[in-house]
């Protein structure tokens, strides 16, 4: 004859006398409960995901250039003052006091002038203090372009003032995938540099 001991589906433990519920063998009704209350809770947590997915992918879908553009400064920014400029005086004043705030700032700003197409040339990006250099400075023209020459070369600042020496952002980013992938660029090399520091 057959062993007439089942599994319990909630404990996993072998019983003799036991409850059935739709096939399933339980060592009791308290078992049940506790069975079918993690069940719900499980199915309820795959459907949250899903739901997550689907509204994540439906975002992205919705996402303009501008929104797109936003997302990659974030990232260039975060990478310029966190990782390249990490450690760096700020750029205009040479200031390095850790109390103070740094920023990333452009030598020629988006929407000033065509500054557009600058917006994500590395070298027109550099660390500088939020409040005295960037923000009350006006982010400080004049030193700007001295340490732009010191570092690039004498009469970098007048090419960087240029625009038709650099592309539109139409011709650097023709999709939105191929923001999307310098996104992802800068926030891998983000991720990279944090894994550093916290080992």
């Amino acid at each position: 004859m057959a062993n007439s001991k089942r599994k319990c589906k909630n404990c996993g433990e072998r019983v003799r006398e036991y409850v059935v519920v739709n096939n399933m063998a339980f060592c009791n009704w308290e078992s049940v409960v506790q069975w079918s209350h993690g069940n719900r809770h499980k199915g309820a947590e795959i459907t949250r995901k899903e739901q997550r997915k689907s509204d994540t992918a439906r975002k992205k879908a919705l996402m303009t250039r501008s929104d797109w553009y936003k997302k990659l400064t974030t990232e260039i920014n975060r990478w310029i003052v966190h990782v390249r400029d990490k450690g760096k005086p700020c750029y205009t004043c040479g200031k390095t006091d850790p109390s103070v705030k740094y920023d990333c700032g452009h030598r020629h700003h988006a929407g000033r002038g065509g500054g557009d197409r600058r917006r994500f040339i590395e070298e027109n990006l550099h660390k500088q203090c939020s409040m005295s250099c960037n923000q009350h400075g006006s982010g400080m023209p004049v030193e700007y372009d001295l340490a732009l020459d010191r570092e690039y070369g004498a009469g970098f600042a007048d090419k960087l003032k240029c625009i038709d020496n650099y592309p539109t952002l139409k011709e650097q980013f023709p999709t939105h995938h191929d923001i999307e992938l310098e996104v992802l660029r800068y926030r891998k090399l983000n991720k990279e540099a944090a894994n550093k520091s916290n080992n």
